[in-house]
């Protein structure tokens, strides 16, 4: 009997696993015989459709357009498929496979999973698209409904064919920073009714990449008509690995996630709700790893509570970090630590007015696994030999403070939105926040945001608005009796 098939269960008549997706590996269990440890990492690499028009970057969006960061993003995760981790977890992934295949170029034995999760990425990227045609009165020939469906919203297919018989228009949106690639191009697997030559628009996923030399999974598994796995109510890709050490097989679950965006009430509200199902899922597990994006951080703690109307409501009130900890699982990712911060900031001329002037200097992104499991964090810059650069240290007591301070925070706010800040941070006139840091601040010593500022994700180090977070965590075998 195959590895897989000893670990996996029998298959049916047409070959495939009788297995469900992410059901437990686990046999009857006493004691834990010997561990592993296994690399893993998770990263949100921004999704192409919400990364443009919107994050102030040294050097504008030129530095967001997926022509530039799409290979840095490849690279990044090749360096540390390369290094001591096996699984590199993704979310806002609408590139699955072309990073795929680019990563394979240079390392033949990784592999990808991935599950459709949100609908905003394209949804933006659609809208973006149709705008910039629209508006053009050369493309539009005045008809505000030229590149769009009856319901009045962007048509992609319509969009396509035009570009198919206009490619020197493709061109100039490509300069424009807009992907316009086809289903071929990103390597796509497509079903019959789709063609390669199609304009690619696909939803942002959860993607899992993994070294095929280090762990396997059951490669049978129930698929969609692009190769994905069908979305489940729990809204998290889930696969059951196998990593083999002298001859002695260790099960571990990796659960990757993306819970729901918000610094206030509502949103806390929400990722609870989402945590809630996905921690009762993952305690059916032995070894889980929970590697997620989850859109909450000790700030968006002390907001909440800083907006709460009377104390009974805070006491009573149930966040992220308090739900996990509470069903016995921790996170390893040090959220004082600059290295695991996700750093951004939203100027002022982009489609969203109401996040306009936004600062981020949070740590979102968690490893989540069960309190007696051993897990060391990896240094990125120590551990792993790559491209990507971190914020530098020197300016992180000054964000922190510009993140923290509640009147500092709305005064960056404030001039961003007054001074109608773009996306090239260079070119921003900052002269106001700085008089206000001089005369009202203890930072007499203080020289100018902008040299702070400079520094925000994404930039030509760091091609997404996060960083990847790293670490190795040990897995046990466990063998004998009942648990």
């Amino acid at each position: 009997m195959s590895l897989l098939r000893k670990v996996f269960g029998k298959k049916d008549g047409k070959g495939k696993s009788t297995r469900k997706l992410g059901a437990s590996a686990k046999a009857a269990v006493a004691k834990v015989d010997d561990s592993a440890a296994i690399g893993v990492a998770t990263w949100n690499i921004l999704a192409d459709g919400l990364g443009l028009g919107e994050f102030m970057t040294n050097g504008g969006d030129e530095v967001c357009c997926w022509k530039n960061r799409g290979p840095k993003i490849a690279s990044g995760i090749h360096a540390l498929l390369s290094s001591d981790v096996a699984i590199v977890a993704t979310q806002e992934n609408d590139h699955p496979y072309w990073i795929l295949e680019e990563i394979k170029k240079k390392k033949p034995s990784v592999r990808m999973e991935f599950m459709v999760k949100n609908k905003n990425a394209i949804k933006f990227y659609a809208n973006r698209l149709c705008d910039y045609l629209t508006d053009e009165e050369k493309y539009s020939k005045g008809d505000k409904s030229a590149f769009k469906n009856g319901d009045d919203k962007p048509d992609l297919v319509k969009i396509g064919q035009f570009l198919d018989v206009n490619p020197q228009v493709r061109d100039e949106l490509t300069g424009k920073g807009f992907t316009c690639t086809t289903f071929a191009e990103e390597c796509f697997k497509l079903p019959s009714t789709k063609s390669g030559g199609d304009l690619y628009n696909y939803n942002d996923c959860l993607a899992i990449y993994y070294d095929s030399d280090v762990v396997q999974i059951d490669e049978n598994l129930e698929r969609g008509e692009f190769g994905e796995i069908p979305q489940n109510p729990e809204n998290l890709l889930c696969l059951d690995f196998i990593h083999t050490k002298d001859s002695s097989e260790y099960k571990f679950t990796v659960l990757a996630a993306h819970l729901k965006s918000g610094e206030d009430e509502k949103g806390e509200i929400k990722r609870v709700k989402e945590l809630r199902a996905l921690l009762e899922k993952a305690s059916t597990f032995d070894n889980p790893i929970i590697l997620m994006d989850s859109n909450t951080c000790v700030q968006y703690t002390e907001t909440i509570k800083r907006n709460f109307d009377n104390k009974d409501a805070a006491k009573n009130f149930v966040f992220v970090k308090e739900l996990f900890e509470s069903k016995g699982f921790k996170s390893t990712v040090a959220e004082n630590e600059v290295k695991n911060k996700a750093i951004k900031m939203r100027h002022a001329q982009g489609k969203q007015p109401k996040k306009f002037g936004e600062l981020f200097y949070d740590t979102i992104d968690k490893i989540l696994v069960l309190d007696g499991t051993t897990a060391t964090c990896i240094s990125l810059e120590d551990s792993v030999s790559s491209d990507l650069k971190l914020f530098p240290n020197e300016h992180a007591d000054f964000i922190d403070i510009l993140r923290t301070n509640v009147e500092m925070r709305k005064k960056l706010h404030d001039v961003c939105v007054e001074e109608k800040w773009g996306p090239d941070m260079s070119i921003n006139k900052t002269e106001k926040f700085d008089e206000f840091v001089k005369n009202e601040t203890t930072f007499n010593n203080f020289g100018s945001v902008k040299d702070v500022l400079m520094g925000l994700y994404p930039n030509e180090h760091m091609p997404s608005d996060h960083p990847p977070v790293v670490a190795k965590v040990t897995v046990n075998r466990f063998t004998g009796g009942s648990k």
